[in-house]
């Protein structure tokens, strides 16, 4: 917690010698010397107090670009007119991804981003071992193909502490930094085809 101007002054008085050079009642050269002294140490309090808030990329402010540019930042064409807040969420989602692409693990991923999506894995039918009911998917090819339905579009409210002045108070979009994450997660040697309900 940052100490004031008013603080360092008293604690830089105090820590003077006794005697006649430095008397304790006020000397207005002194004063003034120790004010400048008082408010620069007041200043980097103040400082390293907010270097503690941006040292943690979940509350960061100011340093945004920064984290951004340590883990490659935007990762897609599509994330330059994101707001701050989405911004923070796909840099924590890059800090703590996973990078599985089962079923559960996807869905995780989404729901950092606030979004319900379905995962469709197609497996071809298969005599002796499918049942009655199952999905006709095609040949043997299906199975290097995979679909993510993406069930809601993505919102993201103003919110106070984490928007930006400037910023619409509603923004309702598709989610193309989700659909670059998942293409960039996709092994090569599947297809993934996102889709919007």
């Amino acid at each position: 917690m940052s100490r004031s101007t008013q603080d360092y002054q008293s604690t830089l008085v105090d820590a003077l010698p006794q005697g006649a050079a430095f008397p304790r009642e006020d000397a207005p050269n002194r004063d003034g010397i120790l004010t400048s002294v008082a408010t620069e140490f007041s200043t980097a309090d103040a400082l390293m107090d907010k270097l503690l808030v941006e040292a943690d990329p979940r509350t960061t402010q100011m340093l945004l670009p920064e984290w951004e540019e340590d883990y490659g930042l935007p990762d897609c064409q599509d994330q330059d007119d994101l707001t701050f807040q989405e911004r923070k969420a796909i840099l924590n989602e890059k800090i703590n991804r996973v990078g599985s692409l089962n079923v559960n693990a996807i869905k995780a991923l989404t729901e950092r981003f606030g979004v319900e999506i379905e995962v469709i894995e197609r497996k071809p039918f298969i005599a002796g071992r499918s049942r009655c009911g199952d999905r006709l998917a095609g040949g043997a090819s299906v199975r290097y193909w995979w679909s993510v339905n993406i069930l809601e579009p993505r919102i993201t409210p103003f919110r106070c502490g984490q928007s930006h002045t400037g910023e619409k108070l509603l923004s309702i979009r598709r989610a193309k930094d989700l659909e670059c994450i998942l293409n960039k997660m996709n092994h090569s040697d599947t297809l993934l085809a996102v889709g919007y309900d």
